[in-house]
């Protein structure tokens, strides 16, 4: 047995054959195949000419022919014949992120004698600085081709305009504004707590000047933000006062999902408003004497809102906080 090729490319073709035989009516010919390794051979389906044709090969495989003669059906095999996968391994790494400033060296390996980038350059090793998906063909004296693209991110460290703080009394809602960049949020409130969410609702205990910050990470660096807040206690009166003129059962509080609404059967009616703390109205219905009614808070913001009652007794405002 012979090949037109001892080894090919992955993917390449190539013919086995069988030396000196010819095609006669009373002798089959019937080619096998088995991995390297294997101890069973295979039929190969519609192989039964004294040569194979193979394309597209992507594995190191044995071959062999059975030969029969029809009149007695003897059979004997040929010899067997490996043909090798010329590899061309390439493999520029998982896409990743790079800080800016730095540079980032991608290599497209040993195994080639040619090389292309995406960038034009023809040499084994580059070194990049901008963020963009890369390719890298190679290829060697045998014909064989490698190919690896990879995306790269570069990043730059965090930044922000400032915080800012929503407050009513002692609760307050802090974010930070044109945040860019930001991975995690490390948030101090300057009473000894602590929060990790971008937007933390904190409550303070008591009145007074606080020095509330917040460390914004990623990858590559962190920033710290600073501002000074005054907390200060709710009013005797107004809203949240004891004994509240219209009598309104409100629960629970805090919130998250249905907020219950109960008016007292000795109220004619009300209208109810209600506002965030940008003074944005969220919700606004009447309820009668005795009326239950529910507002749903799921779709929310997390955040301090503000419930105005206009009824017959007078005017209430509660101060509610959803979760």
């Amino acid at each position: 047995m012979k090949s037109t090729k001892q080894s090919v490319c992955n993917g390449d073709g190539f013919t086995l054959s069988l030396l000196g035989a010819t095609e006669l009516t009373n002798i089959t010919y019937q080619w096998q195949k088995r991995p390297v390794g294997a101890s069973t051979f295979t039929d190969i389906n519609e192989a039964n000419k004294t040569f194979l044709n193979i394309n597209d090969y992507q594995q190191t495989t044995e071959f062999r022919c059975k030969v029969t003669c029809i009149s007695t059906m003897d059979s004997s095999f040929s010899d067997i014949l490996a043909v090798a996968i010329l590899s061309l391994p390439i493999n520029l790494g998982a896409d990743t992120t790079v800080c800016n400033g730095n540079t980032l060296n991608l290599d497209a390996g040993v195994g080639g004698t040619e090389y292309e980038w995406s960038t034009g350059n023809d040499t084994r090793m580059i070194s990049i600085s901008e963020g963009d998906r890369y390719w890298a063909r190679i290829s060697n004296s045998e014909g064989c081709i490698g190919m690896d693209t990879i995306m790269v991110s570069f990043l730059g460290k965090p930044s922000a305009a400032g915080i800012n703080a929503s407050a009513y009394d002692l609760t307050y809602v802090f974010r930070v504004t044109d945040a860019k960049d930001v991975i995690a949020y490390e948030w101090r409130f300057g009473d000894g707590k602590t929060d990790n969410a971008p937007n933390p609702l904190h409550i303070y205990e008591k009145a007074g000047i606080y020095n509330v910050s917040v460390v914004l990470t990623n990858e590559c660096d962190s920033i710290t933000l600073n501002q000074s807040i005054t907390a200060t206690e709710p009013p005797p009166t107004g809203i949240d006062a004891a004994g509240s003129v219209s009598g309104m059962n409100i629960y629970p509080v805090p919130v998250k999902g249905l907020l219950h609404l109960n008016a007292p059967a000795t109220m004619k009616g009300a209208d109810i408003v209600v506002w965030d703390i940008d003074g944005k109205q969220k919700d606004l219905r009447r309820i009668s004497g005795g009326e239950s009614v529910q507002i749903n808070t799921s779709l929310w913001p997390s955040g301090i809102y503000i419930i105005k009652i206009i009824s017959d007794k007078g005017v209430d405002m509660r101060k509610i906080i959803v979760e």
